[in-house]
């Protein structure tokens, strides 16, 4: 059986750290940003928030999480409640629409200002994004392109 990745067992490691940031976070709704990995080593948990940063560090090191040592406090633009509304409104908005360009996807997208949006086109064009961004304004999204599919191969089911 092949071996896990460092970068996962280290993860793993730290799955309750991980899901103890997540309870503390959601007990403070109007600040908490969200989650995600840092994996460099050491392998860290990033706790995002949009105010009282030094507090919320105070509060993760006093025994919220398995390994205080090992989260670190951010500062992001938009809470977790928000960018999930969000999604809902683009799911709304752009879900079985029958225009080109085909919008593909669109999920949580971790940028420079911490957890937001990314909604993906095909095929691309500027005028494309453009119409997408006008559609779901105010809401701040990243559009990006939808990229090339990659042909593995015939499929083989069970095949050596």
């Amino acid at each position: 059986m092949d071996e896990l990745p460092p970068v996962m067992l280290e993860q793993g490691r730290l799955r309750a750290t991980l899901e103890g940031a997540r309870v503390y976070g959601r007990e403070h709704p109007d600040e908490f940003g969200g989650l995600n990995w840092i994996n460099d080593e050491p392998v860290r948990v990033v706790f995002w928030a949009t105010d009282h940063l030094d507090d919320h560090r105070r509060a993760l090191a006093a025994g919220r999480v398995e390994h205080p040592e090992r989260v670190v406090v951010r500062q992001c633009r938009y809470t977790e409640r928000q960018v999930d509304a969000w999604l809902d409104e683009v799911h709304r908005l752009l879900v079985d629409r029958p225009r080109t360009p085909r919008v593909t996807s669109w999920g949580q997208h971790l940028g420079e200002d911490g957890i937001g949006i990314q909604v993906t086109i095909w095929p691309w064009s500027d005028e494309g994004a453009e119409w997408v961004r006008d559609k779901l304004a105010p809401i701040p999204i990243e559009v990006a392109a939808m990229p090339p599919a990659k042909f593995l191969g015939p499929y083989s089911a069970g095949q050596p």
